[in-house]
């Protein structure tokens, strides 16, 4: 039996070549590729915004702007106390 509140890793690269797509897209797809794919199942918990910027050396802003986008199209769901999560 698996814990579905667990954080998996995500495991997202970041290139920075020039001309390339801006992070928070490259963040955004990264997510939604691990989505699509069952990486991230429905239920499971990302890092907060703060951690992943931290760990993917960007900017908070540029994680939330991802998340926020995902949330729009109904694919994360977020709430005080419950961090973001793979939308059911």
């Amino acid at each position: 039996m698996t814990n579905r509140c667990k954080t998996p890793p995500l495991a997202i690269t970041l290139s920075s070549a020039p001309g390339s797509a801006p992070l928070k897209d490259k963040v955004y797809a990264s997510i939604l590729e691990k989505i699509k794919t069952g990486v991230l199942r429905p239920g499971d918990r990302l890092p907060s915004s703060r951690d992943l910027a931290r760990e993917l050396g960007c900017g908070r802003v540029t994680v939330t702007s991802a998340f926020s986008r995902l949330s729009a199209e109904g694919l994360l769901t977020a709430g005080a106390g419950r961090g973001t999560q793979v939308a059911r």
